[in-house]
């Protein structure tokens, strides 16, 4: 297992991971990171390897972000996405009638989303989120340090705590940060539909876009 944490605040979005693996015995450090950039997309996952590894490599990112709201946009359009890819790939197990846990954090046009195993897609209000092992250690850590200004700082002092207490996180990290850009469109947008529920659903997200990604795992930093 791993843990993977997320944290969105208005100027950025950081979304960082372990790279620890195990068999139920024993505990190994994977090379490759779970944590990973593909397109605009930044994504994280926890669960099966081959599940995430598929989607690193092999899903084909779906048109139609700027003709539909964004959240409906991932829940029709890039969930069915991943679950046919998944099928064509044949990795997906299951137990009964549920499919093998496998869940993801996705950073795209400056929104946070989490996919679960059942493909419902979720944004917290409150900008924090964690999954796979850990998870009460890395919130906690992230809810004690709200006023910290550090978001990257805050993200790895949540994995460190996820590590401390759980048996299957361990270091390096690996840890993306997205700058969003100020005013664009799009989080105006967002933000007049939290005051007022009134609001248009459609956006134009075409404008949100990235400034910079700085990636670090244990002292090395990589820009793109």
């Amino acid at each position: 297992m791993t843990c993977i944490v997320g944290l969105k605040t208005e100027s950025e979005i950081i979304i960082g991971g372990d790279h620890a693996i195990n068999d139920g015995e024993r505990i190994h450090l994977m090379l490759q990171p779970k944590v990973f950039k593909k397109g605009q997309f930044t994504i994280g996952y926890c669960g099966s390897l081959r599940v995430g590894q598929v989607i690193q490599y092999g899903l084909k990112i779906p048109p139609g972000f700027r003709k539909k709201d964004l959240h409906e946009y991932m829940v029709i359009n890039f969930a069915n996405s991943m679950r046919n890819c998944l099928n064509l790939a044949g990795p997906l197990k299951t137990e009964g009638d549920v499919q093998q846990e496998n869940r993801f954090l996705i950073s795209f046009l400056g929104r946070l989303f989490e996919i679960d195993e059942s493909y419902s897609v979720t944004e917290v209000s409150d900008g924090m989120i964690a999954i796979g092992s850990g998870v009460e250690f890395a919130l906690g850590s992230l809810h004690a340090t709200k006023d910290d200004k550090d978001s990257y700082g805050r993200v790895k002092k949540a994995l460190e705590a996820a590590a401390y207490y759980s048996q299957t996180v361990s270091a390096p990290f690996t840890i993306h940060k997205i700058n969003l850009k100020k005013g664009s469109k799009s989080e105006q947008g967002k933000k007049k539909k939290l005051k007022n529920e009134s609001a248009n659903k459609e956006q134009d997200n075409s404008k949100e876009g990235v400034d910079g990604v700085e990636d670090r795992a244990e002292g090395h930093v990589e820009e793109d």
